[in-house]
């Protein structure tokens, strides 16, 4: 019978190939294996930049409640924090579009101007089987390159070879009233499966380390549902459906959401060919809405106060073929589109908000046709290329366009790499790549620049080199060096609240572990990153400063326990009111040392229990990218913080059954 596990949708090969050549051997051992193992430092860098990570282990700090929350792990990564919910990911200084976020091969975005809910807020991590992160434009097959990166988000859809149940059940309940259930479990035979995945969230105001509460309550509620059938032993359809529904507040900001929903359907369909060149063709269909109104109807005012009710509603679709030409080369070609489209509505209270009829300000259009290829050299070296061209309209709509002088935008938009990667003799690799990517403004900076399309399109060309090395001390290093012509620059200076400029990008990240004795292990991460302004000779906003996260390990049989440390450096590479649509430099800040404690134990191979102390010594400190506290409800004005604080003292435990 041919292998009817069909791939990781859409998991590149050339993505985690490096990660597969280069895995290290179980150095966890013991009864508690590596999947059991908290993650404290990140995943292993790849020698091309890439990191594959498991999102059903438990992370430190507390288990994610969103995407951002599970990605700030990562070497590189940084969140910008406005309360509990809606983090928003920077990924080497860059944030906004210029990180592709893939959510089980659709595209969404956010609603709110002001980012409440950027697309990993609608990420429920639990819920999928891999995470894959592309840094720098290094791939072309998933809809419009991020510049900065890629970030999918994927699910397993392997049929069983004969009946049966498989699942997880999981409980975590942590300080602050924190409290998260799930509820996982596929089911089926070789001919069909069904999945469905539960999940409730919630948790109440934080107090950082000084005592003072911070306003971040959420409560969310998400469900995931799929059914497959394989026709033939080389085919699968799959319908599925996810919904969320939720609310939050936070501290940067006088408005609360009141609602954040979300829904989405999908057709999937795959079919492997075995007497053709061809090897696969797969088709996506998709449609999602995300749905929110933010307001302050529960604070006391003598004017009068409105809310809004902004929705988002993209519909995709994605044709792709995997060919072999022979057996070194290695190719996708394909062809997606995508329709966005925004509307909104107004009113003095939600009653009267949910009675109005909504108007469309915003549409964008994409259809974009893409060639991928691996072409393996020799047994140790190889060639990985691929371009892209997308045709994007953009167009303001309804009361958006009375005043704009440019309401209409149609563009082509050219983006591609290459990269050459060698396989050592000594357990190293090597990778060196160009990539090259545009994308137009958003919706976001079009809002910043008077909801007119007179921005330039944004073009980013960069260098990635990376070296992994394996065997008693495994390391990873990679560097990066961008010029992005036409950078789409978010001045709070200016009037206008968005310009082009040009500007540099260079950085490293590297990561390392080694088993100092038996039970005993240590692992480490470095990330630093720069920006350049060159137009105006400043420093680029919102750049986060250098970082480095030690942790050490000592694990027996169904026991393991772990000390993390997080430092980071001081930032004093600012310009005040630069930065980009999710915020722009304060003013400098402080470095802080982080340090967390963690332990689990697995008294069956079903039962893992994890727990953990965050910020065991209660520091007070907050990110450098993070947002004002200036509305922090909970505060009277002279405590309120200059960026919101991270979470004080936090202890949590979390229980989990597999069967």
């Amino acid at each position: 019978m041919i292998n009817r596990t069909i791939a990781f949708l859409p998991i590149s090969y050339l993505a985690i190939a490096p990660v597969l050549a280069n895995e290290e051997p179980n150095r966890c051992g013991y009864e508690l294996g590596c999947d059991e193992v908290i993650v404290v430092t990140g995943a292993k860098i790849a020698a091309d930049s890439s990191i594959t990570i498991d999102p059903r282990k438990p992370h430190q700090p507390i288990p994610s409640f969103d995407g951002s929350g599970l990605l700030k792990s990562i070497a590189g990564i940084n969140v910008t924090r406005k309360g509990g919910a809606g983090g928003d990911i920077s990924l080497r200084g860059l944030a906004g579009s210029r990180i592709s976020i893939v959510n089980d091969g659709q595209h969404s975005s956010g609603t709110c101007g002001g980012r409440m809910d950027p697309p990993t807020n609608y990420v429920v991590p639990e819920a999928f089987d891999q995470v894959v992160v592309i840094k720098g434009p290094q791939s072309v097959r998933y809809g419009p390159v991020g510049s900065a990166g890629t970030v999918l988000f994927n699910k397993d859809r392997s049929m069983f070879y004969q009946p049966q149940t498989q699942g997880s059940l999981a409980l975590t309940r942590g300080s602050f009233d924190r409290a998260d259930y799930l509820i996982d479990i596929k089911t089926g035979t070789e001919d069909y499966y069904i999945t469905m995945n539960a999940n409730a969230s919630e948790s109440d105001h934080f107090k950082d380390g000084n005592g003072d509460a911070v306003q971040s309550r959420y409560d969310r509620n998400f469900f995931d549902a799929a059914v497959a059938y394989a026709p033939t032993t080389d085919s699968i359809l799959e319908v599925s459906h996810k919904r969320a529904r939720g609310s939050a507040e936070y501290a940067d900001r006088a408005n609360k959401a009141s609602q954040i929903n979300s829904d989405s359907w999908q057709l999937y369909a795959n079919q492997e060919w075995t007497q053709s060149w061809v090897n696969n063709s797969e088709l996506q269909l998709y449609w999602n809405e995300n749905d929110h109104i933010m307001d302050q109807f529960d604070k006391a005012s003598d004017t009068p106060l409105f809310g809004s009710n902004p929705k988002r509603t993209t519909v995709g679709a994605t044709a792709t073929n995997e060919l072999e030409f022979s057996n070194n080369v290695l190719a996708w070609i394909g062809i997606d589109v995508m329709d966005s489209v925004m509307d909104t509505r107004r009113g003095a209270s939600i009653d009267e908000i949910q009675m109005q009829t909504f108007e469309r300000i915003y549409q964008m259009t994409n259809l974009g046709v893409f060639m991928e290829s691996r072409y393996e050299l020799s047994p140790n070296n190889a060639l990985e290329y691929g371009i892209r061209v997308d045709h994007q309209d953009t167009d303001i709509l309804g009361s958006w366009a009375i005043n704009s002088s440019k309401p209409n935008k149609h563009t082509n938009l050219v983006s591609g790499f290459t990269r050459w990667e060698h396989q050592g003799l000594n357990q190293d690799s090597w990778t060196i790549g160009v990539g090259h990517s545009q994308r137009p403004a958003d919706y976001w900076e079009i809002n910043k620049v008077g909801r007119t399309l007179t921005l330039a399109d944004e073009k980013t060309t960069q260098l990635d080199i990376g070296w992994t090395a394996s065997g008693e001390l495994p390391m990873s290093i990679s560097g990066y060096l961008g010029s992005i012509k036409d950078y789409i620059l978010i001045d709070n200076t200016q009037p206008i609240k968005a310009r082009n400029i040009n500007a540099r990008i260079a950085g490293i990240e590297a990561s390392t572990s080694y088993q100092i004795a038996t039970h005993w292990d240590v692992a480490a991460t470095f990330s630093y990153s720069y920006g350049q302004n060159h137009s105006d000779n400043t420093p680029l906003g919102q750049i986060s400063p250098m970082e480095t996260n030690i942790s050490i390990s000592y694990t027996l049989p169904t026991l393991e326990y772990s000390l993390l440390w997080r430092v980071v450096a001081k930032q004093n590479r600012v310009t005040v009111g630069h930065g980009n649509t999710v915020g722009v430099d304060i003013a400098e800040s402080p470095g802080f040392g982080v340090l967390s404690m963690n332990a689990s134990w697995k008294p069956t191979p079903a039962i893992l229990v994890s727990f953990g102390l965050d910020n065991l010594l209660n520091k007070t400190y907050a990110e450098h990218i993070s947002k004002t506290g200036a509305q922090n409800d909970l505060l009277p004005d002279d405590q309120k913080s200059i960026r919101v604080n991270e979470t004080g003292r936090n202890a949590w435990v979390r229980a989990s059954y597999r069967f």
